[in-house]
């Protein structure tokens, strides 16, 4: 809250402050010199290092704000004529003046072709060309904010197709083997079957023993085309490339995928590329000169170009369109990572249109999660045991869950809870229903019970004897969200029971 006090320091009134910012458990604020508030935020778990820990610094503007725009497209490429809708859903003013809109659609010319004055608009892109659509935002009182958006009108994306014919999508299980097959359909160059070579098409599985990003999944190709070349993407986004080229649209420079295409069979590019950005230069895209880059070193540069090359080129390691897969961990690494499985597509594009790259991504994990990372909590304390790797979660009371996001439960016969109840510290036990979509969903599964017991505090975790909690599901097929909630008489101060583990048995009968 905001408190406002008069001169002589007695309370006047008190007011919401960023009430649409959730911090995450603050424990220590202080003003900078510049007026600017620095507030440190612990995270979610206790003794752990938690992701959502951070230090967040709050800059205070005085007078009136622009507005903040937000633009977006259900489409911004195509074959033509494709028709667009553009919405500016997000677009805020935080001192709620009321707001005016002006879209403006510009032709590849520099000209105006069409304005609007609405919140959102439709629009029917008729010829090829790279086109901009421009949103402005004005408060009335002075403050005004533009949000750009490229259009490419000509070319039809390809869309690729990447599915588990035999086996879980969303499970991988140790040792044993699942099908996959990959088709491509692309409106100009035909498809896998028709007019796409197969050995165009890449197609790649990869482990990754230390988990993965979520966020850079959700970007699709934005995530590193093969996982090899990351290491030249991450050198890129740390430099200052990305302030005059752009992975697939245009900006000062030519975009990376244009420079992929035009040199990835030239045997020398590496080489070349590499000078280039050493030494800068001019003339190949335009007249604007690229920057020398004399400070990179050599092997950083040569990271970064094969990152570039990789965008278009296929991976040495690349796989069939269609085949078996058995999923075997590296020697000596941990079994708690992902398989990544990506299958990628460029076209030759069209009507001069440069080649766009379709993709999709599938992400298997270890069928036994930890009950502290699942993606939502309540009334759930998460904390990690002190001097242990051990994370666990306890349910403070009846009706606490976690929950999973988008779990594949296909061929699941049970999940199994590794739980105890310590009755030294008062914690009651009970059990733990499956349920799907929400807390209160369908219920798929209800676990025996997680029965009080004395737990010896010093005992190291390999000799403690958790609950093995077993509960049967219902067959389920598809994506789902899954709530594991947490049922029992006690809950005062002690809570229920500690969850450890959560544990996916596939196909036969649910054991114990």
């Amino acid at each position: 809250m905001a408190v406002t006090l008069d001169k002589e320091g007695n309370y006047e009134s008190m007011e919401p402050f960023m009430g649409s910012h959730k911090f995450s458990n603050p424990i220590d604020m202080e003003f900078s010199k510049d007026g600017d508030l620095y507030v440190l935020e612990y995270g979610t778990a206790w003794f752990t290092g938690n992701p959502d820990a951070r230090l967040v610094r709050i800059e205070y503007t005085a007078g009136n704000r622009n507005p903040q725009v937000k633009v977006a497209a259900d489409k911004t490429q195509g074959a033509v004529p494709f028709a667009t809708h553009f919405t500016s859903k997000g677009t805020a003013d935080w001192d709620k003046d009321e707001v005016s809109y002006k879209w403006n659609v510009i032709s590849p010319d520099g000209k105006s072709l069409q304005t609007f004055n609405t919140p959102e608009m439709d629009f029917t892109f008729e010829k090829p060309g790279t086109y901009k659509v421009e949103l402005t935002v004005s408060d009335g009182k002075g403050g005004e904010s533009v949000s750009t958006t490229e259009v490419q009108a000509g070319n039809e994306p390809p869309v690729v197709e990447l599915k588990i014919t035999k086996g879980n999508g969303g499970f991988f299980f140790p040792g044993q083997s699942f099908d996959y097959e990959v088709v491509v359909n692309d409106k100009e160059d035909g498809t896998t079957s028709s007019g796409i070579a197969p050995e165009a098409v890449s197609v790649t599985i990869d482990y990754l023993p230390e988990g993965f990003d979520k966020a850079l999944i959700a970007q699709g190709h934005q995530f590193a085309d093969n996982l090899a070349t990351s290491a030249g993407k991450s050198l890129m986004d740390k430099s200052d490339c990305n302030s005059c080229h752009k992975l697939d649209s245009k900006s000062i420079g030519p975009n990376y995928l244009d420079i992929s295409n035009k040199y990835k069979t030239d045997p020398k590019a590496p080489q070349y590329l590499s000078q280039k950005i050493k030494n800068g230069g001019g003339g190949v895209w335009g007249e604007v000169m690229m920057a020398a880059h004399p400070s990179l070193k050599d092997g950083d540069v040569a990271e970064m170009v094969k990152y570039i090359l990789g965008l278009t080129q296929k991976p040495a390691n690349s796989l069939p369109l269609k085949g078996s897969y058995t999923t075997a961990i590296p020697k000596g690494q941990s079994d708690q990572g992902v398989f990544i499985l990506r299958a990628s597509y460029t076209d030759k594009g069209a009507n001069g249109i440069p080649g766009i790259r379709g993709e999709q991504t599938l992400v298997l994990r270890n069928a036994s999660l930890s009950a502290a990372a699942s993606d939502e909590i309540k009334d759930i304390m998460k904390m990690k045991i002190p001097g242990t790797e051990m994370n666990i979660a306890i349910a403070q009371k009846d009706g606490a869950w976690i929950a999973y996001k988008q779990l594949d439960l296909s061929g699941m016969v049970a999940a199994t809870i590794i739980a105890n109840a310590p009755s030294n510290y008062g914690m009651m036990g009970g059990t733990v229903e499956v349920r799907l979509g929400s807390p209160d969903g369908e219920l798929i599964g209800t676990s025996s019970p997680i029965t009080p017991a004395e737990v010896n505090p010093n005992a190291p975790p390999s000799e403690m004897k958790p609950t093995i909690a077993v509960a049967p599901l219902k067959p389920t097929q598809g994506k789902q969200d899954v709530y594991f909630v947490c049922k029992g008489a006690g809950g005062g101060g002690a809570g229920l029971f500690v969850m450890m583990q959560v544990m996916f048995q596939g196909g036969g009968k649910a054991t114990m």
